[in-house]
């Protein structure tokens, strides 16, 4: 399976972050095939004192999407994600790891949704995954992520 992964952080040495990410993602959960550059960004949904820096993988795995989201939260914690207990919305963090797309496959489950369903409206999500597949058809909305792209306005 192909898994498209988004990176987020803007607390910390967010670069090297990401560095130590990418290698326990390519230890733990396959081999990483494409990856795009990071772009800064505001902070998107809430105001932070520091921009974000984002960047997306292609990451290939044989494991199967609860293990690969298990494996996911156990690299943000180590990485120093604090996930308080009852706090809902957005804030700053050191590392975020999302599953945007896995394949072309649709999951709707209480801990797991593919398509993440903000993928589309977050130009942050869609930029660098954009870089690496720009032909890719979002398998819900059924347009490309560059058609998506050039209409995202946020």
């Amino acid at each position: 399976m192909l898994y498209y992964l988004s990176l987020g952080g803007n607390v910390g040495d967010t670069r090297e972050i990401f560095r130590v990410a990418m290698d326990e993602i390519t230890r733990e959960i396959g081999e990483i095939i494409s990856r795009s550059s990071v772009i800064i960004t505001p902070p998107w949904g809430f105001s932070a004192e520091n921009d974000f820096m984002n960047m997306a993988l292609i990451v290939k795995s044989d494991i199967t999407p609860s293990e690969v989201l298990g494996k996911i939260w156990e690299i943000e914690y180590r990485g120093g994600r604090v996930r308080p207990q009852g706090v809902e919305g957005y804030s700053s963090r050191t590392l975020d790891i999302d599953i945007i797309f896995i394949d072309d496959m649709v999951i709707d489950t209480p801990r797991l949704k593919v398509p993440h369903p903000l993928a589309h409206r977050r130009r942050f999500v869609l930029e660098p995954i954009c870089e690496m597949s720009p032909n890719y058809i979002h398998p819900i909305i059924g347009e490309s992520i560059k058609t998506l792209l050039d209409r995202c306005d946020e």
